[in-house]
């Protein structure tokens, strides 16, 4: 509308008095620790069980799980101080078009990100890695020309919907919250704030724009870690007073 009164088209913006609505914020809903641990080990030697488990560990998006290829996962990389520095970078989305996974490239620039994993998803990995490889040789299918972590049983890309409904199958079997599997992006991202972690770390690792968006959605977690902050500082002050004291 603005560009159709720039082009004299119009001469004024009728949607200039109108007032958007205003979207209701809803609660975020995510699973604990204790809840995680109880997912991870019903899962534990089937074949969606490294899936979940990278979900969980690094706040990974459905659509970035399944479009992550081997070429983007550097298990065995080393840092600049030649420590060990296993990550990924996140360069597609897997999503679907007429029924059919369709890569695609992330819509935002802060989509594409680089991600640190834990050792428990490192040493996960490097297991998949070769039964996958042993599943494709039994099958007769070769090499993936599409790189793939994960596919179906007949080695083709997996429809992000049908993970969908398996994992709720999953859920419903246990006695934990049942949330989607989008929810378990929601528990990497509180579960790192209310552990105190930077939340420009955790801004990053989400792929969030900024830490204002990952504040908006996020922010009820923050409350809940003022009576830390509290204990800390107290703890803190009580001991330099007193050394100075003893001093």
């Amino acid at each position: 509308m603005r560009q159709a009164v720039q082009w004299k088209l119009l001469t004024s913006n009728p949607l200039d008095a109108v007032k958007p609505p205003r979207v209701a914020k809803t609660e975020v809903n995510f699973l604990d620790k204790t809840e995680t641990a109880i997912l991870l080990s019903f899962l534990e030697g089937k074949a969606d069980y490294p899936i979940i488990l990278l979900a969980v560990t690094t706040g990974m998006r459905r659509g970035e799980v399944l479009g992550l290829r081997w070429c983007d996962v550097h298990l065995d990389a080393k840092g600049k101080n030649g420590k060990p520095d296993p990550h990924l970078r996140v360069t597609q989305n897997m999503t679907c078009l007429k029924g059919m996974a369709i890569p695609k490239e992330p819509k935002t620039a802060s989509s594409r990100r680089r991600i640190s994993l834990p050792s428990m998803t490192v040493e996960t990995l490097h297991k998949h890695r070769a039964e996958h490889a042993a599943v494709r040789l039994q099958l007769g299918l070769g090499r993936d020309p599409n790189d793939l972590l994960f596919t179906d049983h007949k080695g083709a890309a997996i429809i992000p919907s049908t993970l969908s409904r398996r994992f709720s199958r999953t859920i419903e079997a246990l006695d934990i919250p049942h949330v989607s599997i989008h929810g378990l992006r929601h528990s990497h991202i509180t579960q790192l704030l209310m552990e105190g972690v930077p939340i420009k770390v955790v801004s990053e690792r989400a792929g969030h724009s900024s830490i204002v968006m990952t504040l908006d959605k996020y922010g009820h977690v923050v409350p809940d870690m003022q009576q830390n902050a509290a204990e800390v500082i107290d703890a803190q002050l009580r001991k330099a007073l007193a050394e100075h004291a003893d001093n």
